[in-house]
């Protein structure tokens, strides 16, 4: 079993060793020195020397598993950072066997030095040598890492529908199963250094896309951008994918689309925005099984629904609307107070819309209760008799047989001084309505004779 640490296979392409040469960014060199080898293979051709194998992380200091991907400690505006949660991880490193144009044989001193290093290879650039060089390409793959994003502030949901500043949580989290990190090196003069992300959401080392984010969340849920509190998104989970040659197929089976299609995939996400110049006012939006295509596959699909909350107006008020099987709104209703009658055929459906009031809202139903059934109670609604219903989808007017009959709402919000949930209980007589008949049909054209007589 292998011990040594995983920087010890970079030193020999900086000159000056550990200690000084080997700079790939602060938080990177930080998060290498505490990795150690377990275990790892070899393979060798006249081109280039692999080495593969598992590290693991060697340190009692969680902030030694914190790295960012600022290359030779560049400086600039605040980058994300990322963190380990795993011990182990799985690494390759790749070396050419090309001599460092930065290291000219001519320019090496003593005699005996240059001879040395010559023994083992020519320094031509253009000859393969086993001469001191600087190119490798070094891939790190991490089980579990998060990473953060210094201009996001963790928020959460208010009982009035407005997104705050969580002070509780201000760092907002990304959490990824995989991720693939790349460390690569060239052999000019002076030589190239870059660390770059190779996939999010790797699945192997090979054949991975930088271009395909899969399975990323968020914690917590809700984030605001920047320093005011007019923007801020919710979700917990998307997959972005930016590649056109190759699809996740958690998308491409259950969606039907092609490798091709490129764009951002979001289980169910939800978008803030409270305009400064409008008190008293906030617009949520939200959206489920989200598929936002880009590039030559552009098109947006999913179930939306959009509410603007009137946190001024606290009196709960509701309506409903009905709905044929075919989508057309049902005309022929009528309202007395909160009691409505409707008729309609199978498949109708309900929509319950609620203009005001303090979120968070409760709908429960009683289905199938007599015509001209008494207002229920309250307590009636309990479950298992009473129905939970979603706020933003349709709902059947006919569970279970198709009969006439009545259909009881309790409608619940909260109050403006968090007192007594306020309520609304509504009911709704259903009746059947008559099956239209079948169109005469119109005779073919051997059915057709000739009039006995014509006046003419």
């Amino acid at each position: 079993m292998a011990d040594f640490a995983l920087l010890d296979l970079l030193t020999p392409h900086f000159f000056l060793g550990a200690g000084l040469g080997v700079n790939v960014g602060a938080g990177v060199n930080n998060m290498l020195a505490v990795l150690r080898v377990d275990e790892f293979d070899a393979a060798f051709d006249e081109n280039g020397i692999v080495i593969w194998g598992v590290a693991r992380v060697d340190s009692d200091d969680p902030n030694n598993a914190r790295f960012t991907t600022r290359a030779g400690g560049a400086q600039g505006a605040p980058a994300p950072y990322f963190d380990l949660h795993d011990s182990t991880l799985r690494f390759r490193l790749t070396s050419a066997r090309l001599p460092a144009t930065a290291l000219p044989s001519d320019e090496v001193n003593p005699t005996s030095l240059r001879e040395l290093l010559l023994a083992f290879g020519p320094d031509d650039a253009d000859e393969v040598s086993d001469y001191p060089g600087t190119q490798f390409r070094l891939e790190l793959l991490f089980n579990l890492i998060t990473f953060s994003i210094p201009e996001l502030r963790g928020a959460k949901l208010e009982e009035n529908g407005r997104l705050v500043e969580d002070a509780s949580n201000k760092r907002v989290e990304f959490s990824l199963p995989r991720i693939l990190l790349i460390v690569e090196q060239d052999s000019d003069d002076p030589t190239d250094l870059d660390v770059d992300i190779g996939s999010w959401g790797a699945t192997g080392l090979d054949g991975q896309s930088q271009e395909i984010a899969s399975l990323l969340t968020m914690k917590p849920p809700y984030a605001l951008v920047g320093d005011d509190a007019v923007f801020g998104f919710g979700f917990r989970s998307l997959v972005l994918d930016l590649d056109d040659s190759q699809t996740p197929p958690q998308l491409r089976d259950n969606f039907g689309i092609g490798d091709d299609w490129k764009g951002i995939y979001l289980p169910e996400v939800r978008i803030f925005v409270s305009p400064n110049g409008l008190t008293g006012f906030a617009v949520s939006a939200a959206a489920r099984e989200l598929l936002i295509g880009v590039g030559n596959t552009p098109g947006l699909w999913g179930d939306f629904s959009l509410d603007v909350i009137n946190q001024e107006e606290t009196t709960l008020a509701v309506n409903i609307r009905f709905f044929a099987a075919d989508g057309q709104e049902i005309e022929n209703v009528t309202r007395t107070d909160d009691r409505y009658r409707v008729t309609a055929l199978a498949g109708a459906t309900m929509a319950i819309d609620i203009s005001s009031g303090l979120p968070p809202y409760q709908i429960w139903a009683l289905y199938n209760r007599s015509v001209g059934a008494a207002k229920p109670a309250v307590d009636d609604f309990e479950p298992p008799a009473g129905q939970l219903l979603a706020l933003t989808e349709t709902h059947a007017l006919y569970e279970g047989p198709v009969q006439d009959h009545q259909i009881a709402l309790l409608v619940r919000s909260r109050d403006e001084d968090g007192g007594p949930a306020q309520t609304k209980i509504l009911r709704i007589e259903v009746s059947v309505a008559d099956q239209p008949g079948p169109s005469p049909e119109e005779p073919s054209e051997g059915e057709l004779r000739e009039p006995l007589f014509s006046l003419s």
